[in-house]
C-alpha cells in the first residue's frame, strides 16, 4: 500500500530454512504453516510489528502443479509497507518450504537495494518454470528466479513518474520468457492518492530487460484506477486489464468503485477504451475497530477457455448493512457480464478480502474471510469452487476460527488508512485439474501482534 515509511539498513540472513508446521486439521486436511521467524528482527527501522507476515500471494508452476511460490510481507510497519518480503518455495505439493528473504529493502542486508520498506508482493510462474515476482518500495521492483527458487536474478527497478502503488505481474502461459507488469503511478495531489494513471511493462527475455513504463489509461479529475491485473487468454493470446476505478483516494456507499476492463491483440501495444462491467459498494465505516478491506481491491481470473471471473466484497446483498462477495463472469471476452451474486456463506458480519482463480474450463476457487458479529472478531477463511462456470459453488472451511483483533492494527495516517490488517488479498492458485491451493493469514496474537502464513489445498 502507499506509505511513507522510514527505515535504517540492517544486515539480515537472505536464505532461511525452518520445518513446517501444523495446526489442527479442518475439513480433513491440515495446513501448514509457511511463513516463519522473521529474518529482519534485528533490523533497526521505524516500529514495526515483528513477526506478523500478511498479504500472501501463491502462484504454481501450469507443468507442474505440486511446485509452489509463495511471496508475503514480512513484519509489518505500524503506519504502512513492511520491512521487506519473504518468498517461500516447495517441490512437494506445500508440505514442505525453503524461505529467502528478497533483496528489495534496506532490512535485507548491504546487497539489497536500500529502500525504506517493500509492499504489495505478486508472484507468476511463466510455461517453462520460471518464477516472476514483482515488489512495491518507493519504486517497482521485479525479479526472477529459475531452478524454482535455486538462483534469482536482481531486482529491475520501474520507474513511473510520481506514487507507484499495487504492482502486480503475469508471465504469459503461451510464451516462455514474456511477463506484463502493470500498476498505479499516483500524481501529486491533496491530498495524495486520488488521480492515478495504470503504468505497463513488458518483458520478452525473461526478466533480463523491461520496456519503458508507459500510460495505458489516464487519471480522471481526482479519480484513476487502482489494483490493476493483467489476465491473457490461454488460446487466442489477447490481453486482458481488469482494474478498479476510484474517486477521491477511497471507495465510500456514496461513491463506490467502478470496475474496469480493457483488452489488446498485440500484446499491449494498442488497448481497447476501458468499459465499467460492475461497481463496488462498500458498507458504511462504523463505529467500531475497523479491519482493513475494500471493494476497491477486487480480484480476477480467466480459464483454459477464456472466460473471466472477478469477485469483490460488496454490501449490496444485505441492503449496505455488511460486505459479502461478490461473484460475475463473462464468456465473451468481457463484453456482457452475468448479475453479480452473492456466493459467500451465510455470515453475521460478512465477508471480505476475496481472491480468485480458474484453471480448467469452468473450474474456479474463491477463497475469502467469513467473520462473526459475536464478541472478539471472530473470524475463519473459506473456500468456494465450482466445475461448471460458476452455475454451482460448493463451500467449505479451510482454517481454524481466531481473533482478527490480534491481527496488527495499523496507525491510520495520509496515505493509509487504519484498522486490523490481514492483507488487501490472500493467495490461491491451481493446481493443474486437480483444485487449488490457498494461502490466507492467520492472527495468534502471540508476541508482537504475530501474524502467519499457512497453506492448504482443495480438490
Amino acid at each position: 500500500m502507499r506509505a511513507n515509511v522510514l527505515g535504517a539498513a540492517a544486515a539480515a540472513a537472505l536464505v532461511f530454512l525452518a520445518a513446517a508446521f501444523t495446526t489442527t486439521a479442518v475439513g480433513g486436511r491440515a495446513p501448514v504453516r509457511v511463513s516463519a521467524g522473521s529474518p529482519f528482527a534485528r533490523c533497526s527501522t521505524a516500529p514495526a510489528f515483528t513477526n506478523a507476515e500478511v498479504e500472501p500471494s501463491l502462484a504454481s508452476d501450469p507443468h507442474h502443479p505440486s511446485r509452489l511460490v509463495a511471496v508475503y510481507q514480512q513484519d509489518r510497519y505500524h503506519s504502512g509497507g513492511a520491512r521487506g518480503i519473504v518468498a517461500a518455495l516447495s517441490k512437494d505439493g506445500g508440505r514442505h518450504w525453503r524461505r529467502r528473504a528478497l533483496p528489495v529493502s534496506s532490512c535485507a542486508g548491504a546487497g539489497a537495494r536500500q529502500a525504506p520498506f517493500a509492499s504489495d508482493p505478486w508472484a507468476s510462474a511463466g510455461p517453462d518454470g520460471r518464477i516472476y515476482v514483482s515488489t512495491l518500495s518507493d519504486v517497482v521492483s521485479v525479479m526472477t528466479s529459475t531452478g524454482w527458487g535455486s538462483s534469482w536474478s536482481k531486482p529491475t527497478v520501474l520507474h513511473g513518474s510520481g506514487l507507484s502503488d499495487k504492482p502486480s505481474v503475469t508471465a504469459d502461459p503461451r510464451r516462455a520468457g514474456t511477463a506484463y507488469v502493470v500498476w498505479s503511478d499516483y500524481r501529486e495531489t491533496t491530498p495524495p492518492g486520488t488521480e492515478s494513471d495504470e503504468l505497463f511493462s513488458i518483458t520478452d527475455d525473461a526478466g533480463r530487460t523491461w520496456s519503458a513504463p508507459r500510460a495505458i489509461l489516464r487519471h480522471g479529475k481526482r479519480a484513476g484506477p487502482e489494483d490493476g491485473q493483467i489476465l491473457v487468454d490461454p488460446r487466442s493470446g489477447r490481453l486482458y486489464l481488469l482494474m478498479a476505478w476510484v474517486r477521491n483516494g477511497a471507495a465510500t456507499p456514496a461513491d463506490p468503485a467502478s470496475m474496469m476492463i480493457m483488452s489488446s491483440v498485440d500484446r499491449g501495444a494498442h488497448w481497447s477504451t476501458a468499459r465499467r462491467f460492475g461497481i463496488g459498494y462498500p458498507a458504511p465505516r462504523r463505529d467500531r475497530p475497523l479491519i482493513r478491506s475494500s471493494p476497491q481491491v477486487p480480484s480476477f481470473g480467466i480459464d483454459r477457455n477464456g472466460a473471466l471471473y472477478a469477485v469483490w466484497q460488496d454490501s449490496r446483498f444485505s441492503h449496505g448493512a455488511r460486505d459479502e462477495v461478490l461473484f460475475t463472469t463473462s464468456s465473451d471476452g468481457g463484453v456482457r457480464w452475468s448479475t453479480p451474486r452473492k456466493v459467500s456463506a451465510p455470515s453475521s458480519a460478512g465477508a471480505i478480502i476475496p481472491t480468485v482463480a480458474a484453471s480448467a474450463n469452468g473450474l474456479v476457487g474463491i477463497v475469502y474471510l467469513q467473520l462473526d458479529r459475536g464478541a472478539g472478531m471472530a473470524a475463519r477463511y473459506r473456500l468456494a469452487t465450482s466445475a461448471d462456470g460458476g452455475k454451482h459453488f460448493r463451500d467449505e472451511a479451510l482454517s481454524r476460527t481466531f481473533s482478527v483483533a490480534d491481527a496488527p492494527e495499523l496507525t491510520p495516517s495520509l496515505l493509509v488508512p487504519g484498522g486490523y490488517f490481514l492483507g488487501d488479498y490472500l493467495g490461491i492458485a491451481p493446481l493443474g485439474t486437480a483444485g487449488f491451493g490457498a494461502l490466507f493469514v492467520t492472527a495468534g496474537g502471540a508476541g508482537d501482534s504475530e501474524t502467519d502464513v499457512f497453506y492448504t489445498s482443495r480438490p
